[in-house]
């Protein structure tokens, strides 16, 4: 293995370590921030994941006469709390660690981010990661069953894979970039025009390569 190879490999090698210790850091600051919740915030967002988890699950059926709770995305990761227990609190609290570990999640892939957008090094992508994803919107965000972990997740991880896409042109690249706007979607309405975006960039991208390639061909 050659200086360069080895550099690369440590290099990659830190920036996993960063991305692990960053979503570890940021799932137990979310979880520490709304672990201990007291309260059940009666909106038609919260008991609709839990309906929508609990119907999944194989329990009654539920109507809440509003269609905006037939997003099944995070109803659809809730499904398995009700395999094992109807506890209302016990299914609140799964949720709400669900939440806080989507949240990591994200802040992990930011740290991806992070490095291919920027020259920072792996531990200052990590604290910017941190800081962003441990912000109190954010933090507020995840102490509810709310959807809004999973749109996060959806936008960045979309974002990264469209810039693999760009750099590589596989087409499997540019169909997960699409399936992960698209499953963001299935979380909140409010991605649709995400969804619209990625598609339009994947679809022009592959279009303006394939003229070009006929064109120096």
């Amino acid at each position: 293995m050659t200086a360069d190879e080895q550099l690369e490999t440590t290099t990659q090698r830190s920036f996993v370590i960063s991305a692990v210790v960053t979503g570890i850091v940021v799932t137990l600051a979310r979880w520490a921030f709304s672990g201990d919740r007291r309260v059940f915030h009666v909106s038609p967002d919260e008991p609709s994941q839990l309906a929508i988890a609990r119907w999944l699950a194989g329990e009654r059926r539920w109507n809440m006469f509003d269609h905006a709770t037939w997003q099944p995305g995070l109803g659809t990761l809730l499904t398995p709390v009700y395999w094992f227990t109807d506890d209302g609190e016990t299914a609140v609290r799964v949720a709400l660690a669900t939440n806080a570990a989507i949240g990591g999640l994200a802040a992990a892939v930011l740290v991806l981010l992070a490095r291919r957008l920027t020259d920072l090094p792996a531990l200052w992508c990590g604290v910017v990661a941190v800081l962003a994803a441990a912000a109190p919107a954010q933090l507020s965000a995840s102490s509810f069953v709310w959807a809004e972990p999973l749109v996060s997740l959806s936008f960045v991880l979309t974002v990264l894979m469209l810039l693999r896409w760009f750099e590589a042109g596989t087409v499997s690249t540019g169909m997960i970039a699409t399936a992960v706007a698209v499953a963001g979607f299935t979380s909140h309405s409010r991605l649709l025009p995400h969804v619209a975006v990625t598609v339009a960039l994947v679809v022009g991208w592959a279009l303006w390569r394939r003229r070009w390639a006929v064109a120096v061909g």
